[in-house]
């Protein structure tokens, strides 16, 4: 098996699977490994994703990964040799590659001159004669190359002559993706020992990255219904138990049969498992049953129990006031109901706005607060054209959102995605059509860099304190399962910052500040 075959066999496998997004990631892994193995051969290093701090000619910071980095060269390729991959095939034409290649060289300019870079290596997974490689080469090297620093161009036949060196490689690889797979395992089974200590030092580079976006006016705050719930917001499942309840109660009041509490809960709970435990279904039959009740029946639910602030809201709202030297946050893109971070605003007398229909824009000195799934406040007086706003609260709203790509909501987050750096606070992402347009966002990013980022909680299992289980092997397979969120999030452009307990977080807010 060549290189040609084994690039063929992965792009049909990922393509019938649905899955092009996964191309590139598999198909640079697997080079990677090449080039590990053949420079280590050599006794010398290879760092794939190597990543530098830079600083630019406006001052500004920013982070910057490449692919592969081989400080002590190898082969002809000098001390402080660079490696990018770039794949390309039917849906990756190789003109269309030519362009980003271009893109990544002028953005990452900056960090060429500021690191010890000698040599550019630029590998494209595509047929190209030797002829059009020297050309592509020369042109390049005319537009960006400088007195230390020189580009190469390989294709697929420069890396079949590299393979060809090591048959004991290649014979490893009867199935790529399984090999991918069994990489993956195997660097995080290595891993385990120090896999606290690992992710702790992630942590912290992550919340040093976040800092610098903050510094310099970059980050929009994407806030989900974990940022509401330690002022006692009404969850998913507390609000479609409570409206069952109710719809239970107004449905059998006007028969005149009274039902005890524990009743209502009995029936509003088999209720959930006869229309499959799916929240948007459930919406829809409790809004048909509710009818002209149903807002209001909404708000009397959501806030039910509601605090006026929390800890996590407090911190939100600090840094949501501008700094001695900029503006701070961006923005908020909230996909809460709840006015709870308005209400939080106006008592420190901060100018905003919330949009929640179309055509609203914030004033110049204004942070806008996008309610992006609708908004119910407590005072709807308050808020003109309330009534306009949709609230999606059930499928047919879900589905009107998702089908339509113009939609205000949709354009919002994809443009915060495209032009800034997005931190998710209490958001799981389990709404498809947030990742649908992360995922869009990716593919419009020539260089893939993971700009975003997101707080997940580290979830363990409890393994018994009499159990027979092997406790080495339940972590082992934990690490993996960490490590495969990982990989699963960065496809989508996010970073994650994993905390063990949610007070973790208001004191990661409170480090962007410092």
């Amino acid at each position: 098996m060549d290189i040609k075959d084994i690039v063929n066999q992965i792009y049909n496998e990922m393509i019938s699977r649905k899955s092009p997004r996964q191309i590139g990631f598999v198909l640079d892994l697997f080079i990677s490994r090449l080039l590990e193995h053949h420079i280590k051969l050599q006794g010398k290093q290879f760092i794939m994703e190597h990543h530098v701090i830079i600083r630019k000619e406006d001052d500004l910071r920013r982070r910057v990964t490449f692919d592969g980095y081989a400080p002590e060269g190898f082969d002809d390729f000098r001390a402080g040799t660079i490696v990018e991959i770039f794949t390309a095939g039917p849906t990756i034409p190789i003109r269309s590659r030519f362009k980003d290649i271009e893109r990544m060289l002028e953005r990452n300019y900056h960090a060429y001159l500021n690191t010890d870079v000698q040599d550019i290596l630029i590998i494209i997974l595509t047929d190209m004669s030797t002829e059009e490689t020297k050309n592509y080469e020369q042109n390049l090297n005319d537009k960006f190359s400088s007195n230390n620093t020189k580009l190469h161009i390989w294709g697929l036949k420069e890396l079949d002559d590299l393979s060809q060196l090591h048959p004991e490689f290649l014979n490893r690889i009867n199935n790529p993706l399984e090999f991918l797979f069994e990489v993956e395992i195997e660097q995080s089974v290595q891993n385990i020992g120090d896999s606290r200590g690992e992710w702790k030092k992630i942590q912290e580079e992550r919340i040093k990255d976040l800092k610098l976006q903050y510094d310099q006016d970059n980050l929009v705050l994407f806030l989900g219904a974990g940022a509401s719930i330690d002022a006692k917001i009404a969850t998913w499942d507390q609000l479609i138990s409570d409206l069952l309840v109710t719809l239970v109660s107004k449905k059998l009041d006007k028969l005149d049969v009274k039902l005890t509490d524990t009743e209502k809960a009995f029936i509003a709970d088999n209720l959930k498992k006869m229309n499959g435990n799916s929240p948007l279904q459930l919406v829809r039959y409790i809004r048909n049953g509710l009818d002209e009740f149903f807002l209001e029946t909404i708000s009397e639910v959501l806030y039910k129990n509601a605090e006026d602030s929390s800890p996590l809201l407090d911190e939100i709202c600090k840094l949501c006031l501008p700094t001695r030297t900029g503006v701070g946050i961006q923005g908020v893109v909230t996909y809460n109901f709840d006015d709870l971070l308005e209400r939080n605003l106006e008592s420190r007398e901060l100018k905003h706005t919330s949009i929640y229909k179309e055509a609203q824009l914030p004033g110049k000195e204004e942070l806008g607060i996008y309610h992006v799934h609708g908004f119910l406040p407590r005072d709807l007086e308050k808020y003109e054209g309330i009534s306009e706003s949709s609230l999606i609260f059930s499928e047919e709203g879900y589905h009107s959102v998702m089908l339509d790509a113009f939609n205000w909501s949709n354009l919002i987050q994809l443009n915060y995605f495209k032009e800034r750096t997005c931190l998710f606070i209490g958001v799981s992402l389990t709404d498809p059509n947030i990742r649908r347009l992360l995922d869009i966002a990716m593919t419009k990013q020539p260089d893939k860099t993971c700009r975003h980022y997101i707080f997940l909680k580290r979830e363990n299992f409890e393994i018994p304190t009499n159990s027979e289980f092997n406790t080495d092997n339940i972590k082992r397979f934990e690490a993996v399962n960490q490590d495969q969120k990982e990989k699963f999030f960065q496809e989508l452009g996010l970073n994650i910052i994993w905390f063990e307990d949610y007070p973790e977080i208001t004191q990661f807010l409170k480090k962007l500040r410092g």
